[in-house]
């Protein structure tokens, strides 16, 4: 990232630069399950975080973006390595239902995946709850980019995966989020259809009832995105059910986890 200025009554402009996540990644002899790591190995030390802080926060900063009820506050703990359930890990407050409860933006940084690179994870609140706080809520997330958190590397747009339409009130979100950060926003943005679950069983009904897979959804989203909002550049995608219990220490959540393909 490398910069902000204001614009008029509300708006700034975010200047960002692309930044990978993960890079690191490569497959583990030997998954090590519910123990705060994906089972996957990450090569080399583990980065100490200490020498950060709110003043000073780590890069990548990703912020997740969306609608109430997406699952910002449950994939935000798992970005960091910890079940949503974990009070014991749990970063990010979690709630439930069409109300928002996430009011706040909430910055936190740790290692990525609990064991990793620094990263800096920011939860902001639901908008398009019928609350009446939308606006407030808008004004929330510019604040916190302008006082708090200043460069933005990636925003993180989250959508239910288990939804299949493209409705009329994301349209109406997605043009609030370009009015707050201008149409360089898309540039830096990553599609994350939350809740879409990898399982064999599931990924044959997708495919029998649906005609739906990872490929397609992606082609839609963007065709979506061109022709109702007028986004001109892909946005990637990604897909990662956010209440897998990939970081449970649970016995049943570890053998759930040893299952998986």
């Amino acid at each position: 990232g490398e910069g902000w200025s204001e614009l008029e009554e509300g708006k700034i402009q975010v200047t960002c630069v692309d930044v990978s996540i993960g890079e690191n990644i490569i497959p583990s002899e030997e998954p090590l399950v519910g123990e705060g790591y994906i089972p996957r190995g990450i090569d080399g030390p583990n980065d100490d975080c200490s020498s950060y802080s709110y003043d000073n926060l780590p890069h990548p900063r990703i912020m997740l973006l969306g609608e109430t009820g997406v699952g910002k506050s449950v994939l935000s703990n798992q970005l960091l390595g910890c079940y949503y359930k974990d009070e014991s890990c749990r970063q990010f407050s979690v709630g439930h239902g069409s109300l928002s409860h996430t009011n706040e933006t909430s910055i936190v940084f740790g290692n990525y995946l609990g064991k990793g690179r620094c990263v800096t994870i920011i939860d902001t609140p639901g908008v398009l709850d019928f609350s009446d706080r939308d606006y407030a809520h808008a004004m929330e997330i510019v604040n916190a980019v302008k006082n708090d958190v200043k460069v933005i590397d990636v925003f993180l747009l989250l959508f239910d995966g288990s939804k299949p339409r493209f409705q009329r009130p994301v349209v109406e979100l997605l043009k609030l989020y370009q009015s707050m950060f201008s149409d360089e926003i898309w540039k830096n943005t990553i599609t994350e259809f939350t809740f879409w679950k990898h399982d064999e069983d599931t990924v044959e009904e997708r495919l029998e009832e649906q005609e739906m897979d990872e490929e397609r959804k992606h082609r839609e989203w963007n065709v979506h995105y061109r022709e109702k909002v007028g986004i001109q550049v892909e946005i990637p995608s990604i897909f990662i059910d956010p209440v897998f219990p990939i970081f449970s220490k649970k016995d049943r959540h570890i053998r759930k986890v040893e299952r998986q393909p």
